[in-house]
């Protein structure tokens, strides 16, 4: 993988596990939390780019539920294809994602002349759209809004636009708030300023969701390796950066599967704690019995409600032990006991 850094130590190529991630938005009071639904190394050899791959399984996963769904995007996912895919799924899936730095469109052209010859215009005006903040500042409009559980005045501009890489309408939202300039890009035409910000705001659930799984459960923390990979450096130059030879393809697919299988055990104790703390906030935190430095609101954290979990059913282990049935089962066991190396039952036969 390739990495972009100021940091001087750290190599511009580096192998390692490109992983993608779709969580399913949840809401519980004054509180968003991303819900795990699907994760997967992305394969080099796959026919999708990582982009397309992504909307696929959206797609995908929207069929199953038979809803139709936004996904929330960042501006890596700002291209042609991921809206190109998203429109084969029959406006069942729609895309909301930020816009990258130098973003071009077009407006609509106007009508054409009556003795003009030729093929008609496609595209009218040229517009770069992070210059209207300043060319078009008149025409922005204020309103209040919450970013990031702080409510503040936002300036906004809503634009319908014509976009080359899809060659169709798209709808732009132009958005200043206190943290700087942001445009938004949506497939959906009759979406709203106010609820496409809300929902790229709740995106950085899915920042924490990666947070808690590597450091609350360490879901990441896994060392399956195939010993039928051919040996390569962890810090490959650019001409050399090629996916490591396996003399044995099906063994090392068997890795592969343990991986995944490993990460997806973690995310569905972590979607568990995520649901037990939004229906369960009071029981969590009368079991907790932990000292928090930053109370964690009216739903608790992952972090109180294993601490929580793990108190329950240490308790429940605690009482089912003294249980008649429980002493019954004890006193007919022979409990080996290792004594200078001799291991003798109760009735002092050496075993």
């Amino acid at each position: 993988m390739h990495q972009d850094s100021e940091t001087s130590s750290k190599p511009s190529y580096f192998r390692g596990h490109f992983w993608g991630c779709l969580a399913l938005l949840g809401e519980a009071p004054a509180k968003s939390f991303a819900l795990p639904l699907w994760a997967e190394i992305h394969p080099e050899a796959s026919p999708d780019s990582r982009a397309t791959r992504m909307v696929r399984e959206a797609g995908r996963i929207s069929a199953r539920l038979q809803e139709s769904a936004f996904l929330v995007l960042d501006a890596f996912f700002a291209v042609g294809p991921v809206f190109k895919t998203a429109a084969q799924f029959g406006g069942q899936l729609h895309i909301l994602t930020r816009a990258k730095k130098n973003i071009v469109a077009f407006q609509p052209p106007g009508a054409r002349k009556r003795k003009q010859h030729g093929r008609p215009k496609v595209y009218g005006k040229k517009l770069k759209l992070f210059k209207l903040f300043d060319s078009r500042a008149r025409k922005f409009q204020t309103t209040e809004a919450i970013i990031y559980r702080r409510k503040e005045t936002v300036r906004y501009l809503t634009l319908d636009l014509i976009w080359k890489p899809v060659r169709g309408v798209l709808r732009f939202f132009l958005i200043e708030t206190s943290r700087g300039q942001i445009i938004l890009m949506s497939s959906e035409l009759n979406m709203e300023v106010m609820v496409a910000l809300r929902l790229y705001t709740a995106r950085v659930s899915i920042e924490s969701l990666f947070a808690s799984l590597n450091n609350l459960l360490g879901g990441l923390a896994y060392h399956f390796w195939s010993k039928y990979l051919a040996p390569t450096s962890r810090r490959p130059i650019k001409s050399s950066a090629n996916l490591p030879a396996s003399s044995r393809p099906r063994q090392t697919n068997i890795t592969l599967e343990a991986i995944h299988k490993f990460v997806a055990t973690q995310l569905i104790v972590l979607g568990t704690l995520q649901l037990l703390a939004a229906h369960h906030a009071d029981d969590i935190r009368q079991h907790a019995h932990c000292w928090l430095r930053t109370p964690c609101g009216d739903v608790p954290s992952e972090f109180v409600t294993r601490a929580a979990l793990i108190n329950m059913l240490r308790d429940n282990i605690n009482a089912f032990a003294k249980k008649r049935i429980t002493r019954f089962i004890l006193r007919r066991q022979t409990t080996p006991q290792n004594i200078h190396g001799v291991l003798i039952d109760k009735q002092g036969k050496a075993a």
